[in-house]
């Protein structure tokens, strides 16, 4: 014999308290949401949404010089160092860039040197321009060359009007320096450094307390010192635009 249908489960009256329960839930999580935003400081949430934005913008380049997916520097830095209770202004340090490398152009297109006369680098510290001292100064020489002159005329320019300060930093490559008048690589990166600060001073009109000068001889590379390729770029002059800084004015 064909076995006896079950009779039918009769229908649960009672399923919209389950959708209920669950909206109350999520009523409660957004009035807990709203009590938040009243007691945080906007100030903050503002440098903070910025920064958001400006790191998942989808067009340009970021900090690495290449056309990845997102722009600017891993979103880790964005609360690291020094100054982790504060926010760099990407956005406004990018602008800054673009405008430096429209008015320098022409160093950034030379070819044949064999290495880059000019480079631009955004990280947690703010914006570097990358100067190659190969091109910008004498061998074994602090002494600003001419060619260098139009070159921080053009960088000044653009600084000037940002509220910031700004470390120019010395560096060398391993090899040690030949020369009567520097007794090591510390004293010639540490010099032309200097010297470009004192230029900014003298003859662009910065505040002394805004600009400032460090030497790091052969000590914080950014290649090989094992190969000739490797030295050209270590040995450079970075002008930091320190984002963190801002200059009481």
């Amino acid at each position: 014999m064909a076995r006896k249908k079950k009779e039918e489960e009769h229908e649960n009256l009672e399923r919209w308290l389950i959708s209920y329960s669950d909206f109350i839930t999520l009523l409660f999580a957004l009035f807990v949401v709203l009590f938040a935003i009243t007691n945080i400081d906007l100030r903050k949430l503002r440098q903070v949404s910025k920064s958001i934005q400006f790191g998942f913008a989808t067009s340009g380049t970021g900090g690495t010089g290449a056309s990845p997916a997102i722009k600017g520097p891993p979103g880790e830095t964005l609360v690291s160092g020094q100054y982790k209770e504060e926010f760099i202004n990407y956005e406004e340090l990018a602008k800054a860039r673009e405008s430096i490398k429209d008015a320098l152009l022409q160093y950034i297109k030379m070819g044949g040197t064999g290495f880059d006369v000019l480079d631009f680098k955004l990280d947690d510290r703010g914006l570097i321009i990358r100067l190659s001292t190969n091109y910008f100064f004498n061998n074994s020489d602090a002494s600003l060359h001419p060619a260098i002159i139009p070159v921080l005329d053009k960088i000044a320019a653009t600084l000037k009007n940002l509220n910031y300060a700004i470390r120019v930093e010395g560096h060398t490559d391993s090899i040690p320096v030949q020369s009567p008048i520097y007794q090591s690589n510390w004293e010639l990166s540490s010099i032309r450094a200097t010297n470009v600060v004192r230029y900014f001073i003298e003859k662009r009109g910065f505040s002394p307390g805004r600009v400032s000068a460090s030497g790091y001889a052969a000590y914080h590379p950014i290649d090989t010192n094992a190969s000739e390729s490797g030295r050209a770029r270590n040995r450079r002059i970075d002008i930091v635009v320190l984002g963190k800084s801002h200059i009481k004015s």
